[in-house]
């Protein structure tokens, strides 16, 4: 294997032009003009891009060899506008053989009042960033752990199943019995008066009992009548995949003097979006007893799951993961290679908020104006993260099922607390 490199510049550059005209007293009223010098503001993009070659690339993916070889890829762009700022100088009395100048910018002078950075050896504007490194790691350990929890185990959980399944029987005998009984409490309680705190306590109690206790034997069942239709002893590849998000927006400040001796005070706005994936490849050996939710991976994690409200944890710290991506995957798989990809795109705004001049005996004429926008797309491709525990980068309580459950949970601690719907008459 050896590096490549390869590189795309599209990256031009605008003149910036500063001119002086002066005269010089009473007895010289010509306006001279001369140019001070000339500075360059980038426009345009630029991309840098390193991989890993393979030799024989084609002829050994063809024969089942797998590849996951590390990448880097950035693409920056920049765009400048508006105008420099004038400087006029104070006139003096001809008696003392006085003079007048004018400095005059053109062009968009903001570039140089903001701070640079190095990119591929040229010398541009400076991205900001809103998301700091320690947010993108444990994105990047949130999604990888999520990946080894996954590997090797099965759509449902049998062990589990079979676990709870005296309350689950519990649950669904007295169904009907359990029908009857609430429509006879909800009519006494509407000749009480207490109609809406019994129908909020009924309602999150039968509302949880069918999210965790019915649905899942359900599933359970759908997954084993599928599995049976479809099952056949094989080898077969098989991918675990996770991608998770992160969001952020900051506000940066700053000034800086131009060349004209002008003091220009600055806002950055920033936004930053980070995506995290990662994958993990196997070659497995398919067995009925694990298809169908009997594997030795979902039984090491069995106690977790039965741990109560531990369901309420797993909303805001990945422990269950965790404790899924201790365990192998077992017997039967063979790992042909995983990586994790952080695919960044940052935007950073310059706009100026304030110009200041800063020589002596000048006054300033008209302010910069204008804006710089740059944006840097990162795109990089690695090894797995180990597992971890962290905060959840989202806890997903947008979601309708999530918020029901939570609302359901809050009511019958409410009913524990102020008693339910024979506590009080």
């Amino acid at each position: 294997m050896s590096t490549r490199i390869r590189r795309s510049n599209q990256l031009t550059y605008t003149n910036l032009q500063q001119w002086t005209k002066f005269s010089f007293g009473c007895s010289d009223p010509a306006l001279h003009i001369m140019q001070d010098g000339v500075y360059r503001a980038p426009q345009g993009s630029r991309s840098w891009m390193e991989d890993t070659t393979t030799t024989k690339f084609r002829s050994r993916r063809a024969k089942g060899e797998t590849f996951f070889n590390p990448m880097q890829k950035w693409d920056y762009a920049v765009s400048c506008s508006g105008t420099g700022g004038t400087v006029e100088g104070d006139t003096v009395s001809c008696s003392t053989n006085g003079a007048k100048a004018f400095w005059e910018a053109r062009g968009p002078w903001l570039s140089t009042a903001i701070p640079s950075m190095m990119f591929d050896g040229v010398l541009v504007p400076t991205v900001n960033y809103a998301l700091s490194s320690s947010d993108v790691s444990r994105l990047g350990t949130e999604v990888c752990t999520d990946v080894l929890s996954k590997r090797g185990r099965s759509d449902s959980n049998l062990w589990e199943t079979m676990a709870e399944y005296d309350q689950a029987v519990g649950m669904l005998k007295p169904s009907m019995r359990k029908l009857v009984l609430t429509l006879d409490r909800a009519a006494r309680a509407s000749q009480r008066g207490r109609i809406a705190r019994y129908a909020l306590t009924s309602a999150s109690s039968l509302w949880l009992q069918y999210r965790y206790g019915i649905k899942p034997i359900i599933a359970d069942m759908e997954h084993i009548l599928k599995t049976l239709r479809n099952f056949s002893s094989r080898l077969e590849r098989r991918s675990t995949r996770s991608s998770k998000s992160l969001y952020g927006t900051s506000i940066v400040t700053g000034s800086m003097l131009i060349p004209t001796n002008v003091q220009v005070d600055w806002t950055c706005s920033v936004e930053d979006r980070v995506t995290v994936r990662a994958m993990s490849l196997d070659e497995i050996d398919t067995t009925f007893y694990k298809e169908v939710g009997f594997g030795e991976k979902s039984l090491a994690t069995l106690p977790w799951e039965l741990v109560p409200y531990s369901f309420v944890v797993d909303w805001f710290l990945n422990v269950g993961d965790y404790l899924n991506a201790l365990v192998p995957a077992g017997n039967g798989w063979k790992a042909l290679g995983s990586c994790m990809t952080v695919d960044r795109v940052t935007t950073s705004v310059y706009t100026p908020t304030k110009t200041v001049n800063k020589g002596s005996n000048f006054h300033l004429v008209d302010p910069v104006t204008g804006s710089v926008g740059v944006t840097l797309h990162s795109k990089v491709r690695g090894p797995m993260s180990s597992p971890g525990i962290v905060v959840k980068s989202d806890f997903r309580l947008d979601n309708v099922t999530r918020v029901t459950d939570g609302l359901s949970l809050l009511a019958q601690r409410f009913t524990d607390v102020f008693g339910g719907i024979h506590g009080r008459k």
